[in-house]
C-alpha cells in the first residue's frame, strides 16, 4: 500500500509563463557568473603556474651559466663503465682481439681524418651578426622566443632568425667594427630593460 497523492493534472493550473521565463533566466545568470568566475580563477592560477615555470627556467640557465664558468668543470666526464667480461677464447687457443683504442690516443693506426674545410670568413652566422647579437644575449638569459621575436618584429627584424642562430647571415660589413661595441651596449641596456 503505497501513498499516492490522487491528482488529476487536467484541472491544476499551469505555472505561469512569467515565472518559468523568470527561473530560467535566473538559473542563466547564476551559471554564466559561476563559469565566468571560475574560468578566471582558472586562468589566473594557470598565469602563476606559468609566471612560476619561466621564473625556474631562467634561474636554471643562470645555473647552467655558472656551473660552465667554474673551471675544470667542462671537461670532466663520468668515469667509464666497467667492460663487460667477454666469453673464454675458443678451444683453437686463438688470443681474444685487442680492445680498440681509446678515442683521443697518440696511437691510431690508420691516417687522422682529413680536415673540415675551412669556412669562409665573409660567411658570418646568425648569432655572431651585431644586429642579432642582442636578441641572441636575451635568449641566453632565459627570455621566452616568443618575447623576443615579438620585440624583433618591432624593430623591423627577421623574427625567423633566433631558431636558427648557427645559420648563415645576410649581414654586410659596411660599418665595419665601430659597428660591434655599439650593438653589445645596446644589448646591455635592452636587456636591463627587459
Amino acid at each position: 500500500d503505497t501513498m499516492q497523492a490522487s491528482i488529476d493534472y487536467t484541472k491544476v493550473e499551469p505555472v505561469p509563463y512569467k515565472k518559468t521565463v523568470a527561473y530560467i533566466n535566473n538559473f542563466i545568470i547564476n551559471t554564466t557568473q559561476f563559469l565566468n568566475r571560475f574560468n578566471y580563477l582558472c586562468e589566473k592560477k594557470l598565469s602563476d603556474v606559468s609566471n612560476q615555470i619561466q621564473r625556474l627556467e631562467i634561474t636554471m640557465s643562470i645555473l647552467e651559466i655558472k656551473l660552465a664558468s667554474i673551471p675544470g668543470l667542462e671537461g670532466e666526464a663520468p668515469p667509464p663503465a666497467p667492460v663487460a667480461q667477454e666469453a673464454p677464447p675458443a678451444a683453437g687457443g686463438a688470443p681474444p682481439p685487442p680492445p680498440p683504442p681509446m678515442p683521443g690516443s697518440a696511437a691510431s693506426s690508420g691516417p687522422p681524418p682529413p680536415a673540415p674545410p675551412p669556412a669562409p670568413e665573409s660567411t658570418m652566422t646568425n648569432k655572431d651578426d651585431p644586429r642579432y647579437v642582442k636578441y641572441f644575449k636575451m635568449l641566453k638569459i632565459g627570455i621566452a622566443p616568443p618575447q623576443i621575436q615579438q620585440k624583433m618584429m618591432i624593430d623591423g627584424l627577421d623574427p625567423s632568425v633566433i631558431d636558427n642562430p648557427d645559420g648563415p647571415s645576410d649581414y654586410v660589413e659596411g660599418g665595419g667594427a665601430a659597428s660591434e661595441p655599439e650593438s653589445d651596449n645596446e644589448s646591455d641596456s635592452d636587456s636591463e630593460e627587459w
